[in-house]
């Protein structure tokens, strides 16, 4: 039988000695992001032989990620994910299923499945150094919104501290005041998560920077590392009054908080929504790689 419990703050050295084992470029494995998203996706974690089992609870399912670790028999353990579901009343589905995962299940499972392309949890993952330098003809657009801003103000970028993160706290009110007209589950979903990352700063292995603008903070951000060679970026938030706030900031992170050591940015999901996802195709992507929603059927 499966016990899963809530993630918490103890569990950090848990779930990065799993995904150790078997590392995931997907932000989902992260422990901030498991931890941050705890409460509106429900994460949930389980041991057992050997493996990590994580689970959501999300529109009345339980969904499951593919399990960490090197265990025993993973056959076992997914006969036992699917009795879970069933004893709960529920479709046995897993999500963010990479092609490698999918490969297995269609060489290791003798049960019927579906496999289904979920576009808006395809994760955007750049080279660093292109973000850093914003070099190229493609994103010379991004390079005239810097160069706007700079004839402009005057800016100046600094890594968040306990000192300034209540002005980052301020630039995120501003922030929902001016979209509350559209403020929907998803934008709920990814404030929570964010209101926690700033309340717990101190707390998390994560790394902040603000953009100083006229002497005021309008932009900052938050990352940390995902893999040896990716570093997540977890939220980005500017003043959009301000042209060029956003590719600055983005472009000043990356410089100041990223070690030259990694080589990928993962800038997460679009979630579905078209503004979103035109903003990190206008970076142009190395990777969209595709993820896949699995449910087994009867």
């Amino acid at each position: 039988m499966l016990n899963f419990r809530r993630v918490t703050l103890e569990d950090e050295s848990i779930i990065r000695k799993y995904f150790s084992e078997t590392p995931r470029a997907q932000l989902n494995y992260c422990f901030e992001v498991l931890y941050l998203w705890r409460d509106v996706c429900e994460f949930e974690i389980c041991e057992y032989d050997g493996f990590l089992i994580i689970k959501t609870f999300i529109e009345c399912n339980h969904n499951f990620l593919f399990p960490l670790g090197k265990g025993g028999d993973l056959k076992q353990v997914f006969d036992l994910m699917k009795q879970y579901a069933e004893s709960h009343y529920c479709t046995f589905n897993m999500f963010q299923i990479n092609d490698e995962e999918k490969e297995w299940f269609e060489l290791n499972m003798t049960d019927r499945c579906s496999f289904e392309a979920v576009r808006e949890e395809f994760e955007y993952v750049y080279l660093r150094d292109r973000l850093a330098n914003l070099s190229g003809k493609k994103l010379q657009p991004k390079r005239n919104h810097i160069n706007a801003l700079e004839k402009e103000y005057s800016w100046n970028y600094e890594p968040i501290t306990m000192d300034n993160i209540q002005e980052c706290c301020q630039v995120n009110s501003q922030w929902i005041s001016e979209h509350t007209a559209g403020f929907d589950r998803q934008m709920e979903m990814e404030n929570t998560a964010l209101c926690n990352a700033l309340a717990e700063f101190s707390n998390l292995q994560i790394q902040g920077g603000a953009l100083r603008v006229n002497g005021k903070i309008e932009a900052f951000s938050l990352g940390c590392p995902l893999t040896e060679d990716t570093y997540l970026v977890l939220f980005e938030k500017a003043n959009a009054h301000i042209r060029g706030a956003y590719p600055l900031m983005n472009r000043e992170f990356i410089r100041h908080a990223v070690p030259e050591s990694f080589t990928f940015i993962n800038r997460a999901e679009d979630a579905g929504e078209e503004g979103l996802r035109q903003a990190k195709l206008s970076y142009i992507p190395d990777k969209l790689e595709p993820l896949y929603k699995l449910t087994c059927l009867k």
